[in-house]
């Protein structure tokens, strides 16, 4: 659909016509684009899933999708006083905790077997842990209020399209504990370590605000030091990437994997155990993968393929080798793949990383970086436009700085413009050749600069 702008030194009667506009035409997009899919517009309260949740691949549905929440998002910002705004953004902390109780107590799964609604006296019967009917009232009240469940009537619930996705056997409940369980403790400590004079002023990995929070019980290191003497942890956060890569592969779509010759070499730089790398090997079976990681990690990923791909294992197509990508990685390959490991780490050892890559790669090697890419966020009135382009108010462009935050408070690092990917690969003799767009993250193809 095509792109509109909000002028920013309009006047707010413009800026309001502007957004019903863009709310009218990327609804009825993304309504074409489900027609063109074969699909029915799902129904908010079935509580049967719906072909498109399973379809990775619809780009243009998920672009009318984030510039309609976007729009509407903006367009009440814009009408509703701003103490509204404030009050409903300081209640956003109890949906985490309340979804958690939902989880850990089953009631989507208990919600199955009575799709026309249960009494929640009895979903606390049914309920593997204690709840008293009365509290868990409260809970699932609130949770139908953020579209979690339906009320059929007074106290009696029913699931419903979205809270389908929280059943027991949706690996992407493992981003939910690591979120209520761990990510918490970084986001917590945020004020505190900044104004902390040793960690404030540091941006080691070491010194992120999680370290700050959990250092008197931790004998050093960063994040990933911290996953390996907390298991159950390790576990949930790779069953949480694998559900990611699950649901969000948008890098598997793009073009670049069809260009490349058939038995390319792929080494998978931080691959953990493989989640995007499997679904490569199963899309361009003549490819050969090699993962490298941490040795713990590449001891999961190897039992994770000879469960979920064993033949790939078996035909020789995928390699596990593990070691340090700051200190050395495995040279000869024809592509090099960094999926989300860039942003985990502050600059100077983001240069070391792409450092150890330049150097294993040969003259006609490739690297491939999928990354998250912040748009500019300043809409101040400037030499080169006076328009609010929709990239600064959407929500998407809100989840990114999200994730900008969260690795600030992880690991000291950050998600990047586009620009400082052009620096840091200009710093190790790299230079971007292509970006690929994949709507909320983009592929960068580098190349050796030529002396």
């Amino acid at each position: 659909m095509a792109m509109q702008s909000i002028p920013s030194f309009g006047s707010p009667r413009v800026q309001v016509k502007t957004l019903l506009s863009m709310i009218l035409a990327s609804t009825k997009t993304a309504m074409q684009e489900y027609e063109n899919a074969g699909f029915s517009i799902p129904a908010p309260d079935s509580p049967e899933a719906h072909p498109s949740d399973f379809a990775s691949n619809l780009v243009d549905l998920q672009k009318s999708i984030i510039i309609l929440e976007g729009a509407c998002c903006k367009l009440v910002q814009t009408l509703a006083p701003p103490v509204h705004m404030l009050r409903n953004h300081l209640m956003t902390p109890a949906e985490q905790p309340c979804l958690w109780v939902a989880v850990e107590s089953k009631i989507p799964d208990i919600l199955t077997q009575s799709p026309n609604g249960m009494h929640v006296n009895e979903i606390a019967k049914i309920a593997p842990k204690f709840l008293e009917p009365q509290k868990l009232s409260h809970i699932i009240h609130f949770l139908a209020s953020r579209g979690y469940f339906r009320e059929v009537s007074y106290n009696v619930f029913a699931n419903n399209h979205l809270s389908l996705t929280l059943l027991s056997s949706n690996p992407l409940l493992s981003l939910l504990y690591i979120s209520m369980k761990i990510f918490s403790k970084g986001f917590g400590s945020l004020p505190d370590a900044l104004t902390d004079l040793d960690y404030g002023n540091s941006k080691d990995p070491d010194k992120a605000p999680f370290i700050f929070a959990v250092h008197d019980n931790f004998t050093g290191g960063d994040f990933f030091d911290w996953l390996q003497q907390h298991p159950i942890d390790k576990e949930h956060f790779a069953a949480g990437m694998v559900g990611l890569n699950n649901v969000s592969t948008p890098g598997l779509h793009c073009g670049v994997w069809n260009e490349l010759p058939e038995g390319a070499s792929i080494c998978d730089v931080g691959s953990g155990v493989g989640g995007f790398s499997i679904c490569l090997a199963r899309a361009h079976p003549s490819f050969k993968v090699t993962l490298v990681d941490r040795r713990e990690v590449i001891d999961q990923a190897e039992r994770f393929w000879r469960s979920e791909y064993p033949q790939a294992v078996q035909d020789q197509r995928a390699a596990f080798v593990s070691g340090d990508f700051l200190k050395d990685i495995p040279g000869g390959h024809d592509v090099y793949f960094a999926r989300h490991i860039i942003h985990d780490w502050p600059d100077s050892k983001a240069i070391v990383i792409l450092g150890n890559i330049r150097r294993a790669m040969r003259l006609d090697s490739r690297l491939f970086i999928e990354e998250h890419i912040l748009p500019h966020s300043n809409n101040a009135k400037d030499t080169r436009t006076t328009d609010l382009t929709e990239e600064t108010f959407l929500t998407g462009s809100r989840r990114l700085y999200h994730l900008d935050m969260l690795m600030l408070s992880m690991m000291n690092a950050k998600e990047r413009a586009i620009h400082e990917f052009d620096d840091l690969g200009s710093k190790v003799g790299l230079k971007i050749i292509k970006r690929w767009d994949l709507l909320e993250t983009s592929l960068l193809e580098y190349a050796i600069v030529s002396v």
